[in-house]
């Protein structure tokens, strides 16, 4: 399944169901849509620009049972900024009593180069390191979307405890061009090398070599803790644990006619966050967002085609991919 082809509609699907609880009613009884002065539940919009720090990984094993890795591509986002939108459904006066909320997330990255793409193999004789190159990496498309749902339960009159599950949607692409490879000789005709070493020569390479996207999509249920502290500051501290991965990957190496794709499954999602909010008034809102998104152990079968003939091989469990990157944001609310 390509994800990528289908995300926008999915973003419509997931966002149209929020922004109806937009929509202010006259219906005091139906706290869904009554957003209304009378009304105990009321919603958000808020905007933002943040900056991610961090790099995605693309994996081949060299078979299905071990964790010997046969190449890795390191893809950098150091850094890449990004703009968003955020709705919330949530309560008035949270500190009352228990209730409901809802929140979904937008951000979507700025194109620009993000530092460079390192391209690594292990075919050297024992396993050693044999062929690398480096190039410069471009960030051509980033979304990320988080909806979430959950109660929110104050405790003692001087803390909330947030409890919710969260789906969480990202897709993004990149490019890699120019730079250099070092590669390593090939031991008569045999499928293996010699070890790599950095006094090898660089020999430089021109124009776009390779496009690669990542597509997630990860269920994660989460707990947060929020402290009203004097009658304008707010601190949050929320963690995100993802116990079911998917990922769907796209690897296009176009000097080499060939295109690698996975689609995996599995692994873990760690997600901390903390947020330190002040109120200006009780329409206006800033925030500071500090948060580390961690995904690691996806596995699933690679397929190898060959865009000259179609030919297509598949090996078992052999493509892994993560993803893990420092994320800041500033922020305004306006509360409705």
């Amino acid at each position: 399944m390509k994800f990528s082809k289908i995300k926008y509609c999915f973003i419509m699907a997931v966002l149209i169901p929020f922004s109806a609880h937009g929509q202010a009613g006259d219906n005091v009884e139906d706290i869904s849509v009554n957003t209304g002065a009378g009304s105990p539940y009321t919603f958000s919009i808020s905007s933002f620009f943040g900056i991610k720090y961090g790099h995605a990984e693309e994996i081949v094993y060299k078979d299905s049972g071990t964790d010997a890795k046969l190449s890795q591509l390191l893809w950098n986002i150091k850094p890449l900024f990004y703009w968003g939108a955020a709705f919330d459904f949530f309560q008035r006066n949270p500190m009352a009593r228990w209730g409901f909320f809802a929140n979904a997330t937008l951000q979507a990255g700025l194109p620009a180069r993000t530092g460079v793409m390192e391209d690594r193999d292990w075919m050297a004789a024992g396993g050693g390191l044999s062929h690398f190159s480096s190039h410069d990496n471009y960030t051509e498309d980033a979304l990320f979307l988080d909806i979430s749902a959950g109660s929110s339960i104050p405790i003692g009159g001087i803390m909330r405890l947030k409890v919710f599950a969260g789906l969480s949607f990202m897709s993004l692409k990149w490019m890699a061009r120019d730079g250099y490879f070092q590669y390593a000789s090939k031991i008569g005709e045999t499928g293996t090398y010699n070890d790599w070493d950095s006094s090898l020569p660089k020999v430089p390479v021109y124009g776009p070599g390779i496009h690669y996207q990542q597509d997630w999509l990860i269920f994660s249920p989460g707990i947060a803790a929020h402290i009203p502290l004097f009658e304008r500051f707010d601190i949050g501290v929320y963690f995100k644990i993802g116990p079911v991965i998917f990922c769907y990957d796209l690897d296009d190496h176009l000097a080499r006619n060939l295109q690698f794709s996975e689609f995996m499954y599995g692994g873990i999602m760690l997600e901390p966050k903390g947020v330190f909010a002040f109120s200006l008034n009780e329409r206006v809102k800033f925030s500071l967002d500090i948060s580390y998104r961690f995904m690691a152990g996806a596995r699933g079968d690679t397929e190898v085609k060959d865009t000259n003939t179609n030919i297509v091989q598949t090996s078992k469990s052999t493509g892994g991919s993560s993803y893990s990157a420092l994320d800041a944001a500033l922020s305004v609310t306006l509360v409705f």
